[in-house]
């Protein structure tokens, strides 16, 4: 091959290597145009709360999502949003009336059951100090969050319980281990050694302290040659102690 050919040839290589570049720059000068143009156009997504997370679903007009912008390609549209542990969001947005695309998720409810070993008595369930329920059994429907769960019954101990959740949770149900509360009963009678029965049964004789679990029970006092006395007692987290004096 002659120098002549040699340089013709070198020519071509730098010639093909310079319209490369210039068609590199007018791509690199196009895609930064368009990347201006879309950010100088599109609309800025906002979430409340901040979530990483979300999916976005046109259901009516079109859009283009990019870097967390929106491009209007019509007047109006409908957007629908989701992200885990929210409710689904819907909103109409217009183009011309709207700065920032703002997205209020709202938290799903979480439902929660409660139970206990309650055999009587009537459950009051508290929630943050505000009486919600008096259901045996408590069935409950919260915000994520942190809440304080108070249970009272008039023949147990109050119990209460501090929680707080998350968005995914785990355990849903949960139960009360109520103790029953404990109380006395003190007759006396004159003349002494009468018979004291309750709910039927014989329990001795009087003077004596009894213990009993709170509860109601049916309380008689029986001597022979005297009338037979029968009440109706209740013991309960006010009223522990029974006493009677009968003469």
């Amino acid at each position: 091959m002659s120098e002549f050919s040699n340089k013709i040839l070198y020519a071509k290589k730098n010639q093909q290597k310079f319209i490369f570049k210039i068609i590199l720059v007018v791509f690199l000068l196009f895609l930064i145009s368009i990347i201006c143009f879309f950010y100088f156009y599109s609309k800025k997504i906002v979430t409340k709360p901040n979530v990483n997370t979300y999916y976005l679903k046109f259901k009516n007009g079109k859009g283009l999502v990019l870097f967390k912008r929106i491009l209007f390609l019509s007047d109006k549209i409908t957007l629908k949003a989701s992200s885990e542990g929210f409710e689904d969001f819907e909103n109409i947005y217009s183009k011309h009336n709207v700065n920032d695309i703002s997205i209020n998720f709202i938290k799903k409810d979480i439902n929660l059951t409660f139970t206990t070993n309650s055999e009587i008595g009537t459950n009051n369930w508290f929630l943050d100090n505000k009486l919600i329920s008096s259901e045996k059994i408590l069935n409950l429907k919260i915000k994520p969050g942190s809440y304080t769960l108070k249970l009272e019954n008039k023949f147990y101990k109050t119990k209460s319980l501090d929680f707080s959740f998350a968005n995914k949770m785990d355990k849903k149900d949960y139960k009360f281990n109520l103790e029953r509360l404990k109380g006395y009963i003190y007759i006396t009678t004159e003349p002494d050694n009468a018979d004291v029965i309750i709910n039927g049964k014989k329990v001795g004789k009087r003077p004596k302290n009894h213990k009993l679990l709170a509860g109601n029970y049916d309380l008689s006092i029986v001597k022979k040659g005297y009338q037979e006395l029968s009440e109706k007692i209740e013991l309960n987290i006010s009223n522990l102690n029974y006493k009677k004096n009968i003469y």
